[in-house]
């Protein structure tokens, strides 16, 4: 073989290696991106549900009572699976912000951390979905009135955490 036929070849195969390696960087990239959004998703939907659990907490404190047992048990399974979530995954926006709204004992109130979440809510609802962030803070407050109309956690939502089926709520002739 030439010295040219050489140079081809070895031009070929570095030239295969070098798109074969931005193949994977861009692949990682990708997967890595997906991931966060992922992540940032799950983080946003567990701070949205513990935004509504802490109305309860919220509403308790005003009216000097103890929040009821089963709102508090919820509230701590969900910061526990948020904060596992951001350990995790700690390279989502926030991340300081979220560990202080969760765990920090500096809020002299209850009503002092809800709107400091209320705010965390509402920035990183911008970063998941801005569309998707004002529908479901809207369908929130209107569960928040209703719950508050109806002074229960009772819904007929099936995707809520408080769901219940019950018989008025059932279908006709449905005896599953």
């Amino acid at each position: 073989m030439t010295d040219d036929a050489w140079i081809g070849l070895f031009g070929g195969i570095l030239i295969a290696l070098v798109s074969a390696l931005v193949a994977i960087l861009l692949q990682r990239a990708h997967e890595y991106r997906k991931e966060k959004a992922t992540a940032r998703l799950a983080v946003y939907t567990m701070l949205l549900e513990l935004n509504n659990l802490y109305f309860w907490v919220v509403s308790s404190e005003m009216q000097q009572r103890h929040p009821p047992e089963e709102i508090l048990v919820k509230c701590r399974e969900v910061s526990s699976q948020l904060s596992e979530k951001l350990r995790t995954f700690d390279t989502v926006e926030h991340l300081e912000e979220i560990l202080t709204v969760l765990f920090s004992s500096s809020f002299k109130t209850a009503n002092d951390r809800a709107r400091r979440l209320d705010r965390l809510i509402d920035a990183y609802g911008e970063l998941v979905n801005p569309k998707f962030a004002k529908a479901i803070s809207k369908v929130s407050q209107d569960n928040l009135l209703g719950q508050m109309q109806r002074g229960s956690l009772d819904t007929n939502a099936p995707g809520a955490w408080r769901y219940e089926r019950t018989r008025s709520s059932s279908v006709e002739g449905d005896d599953s």
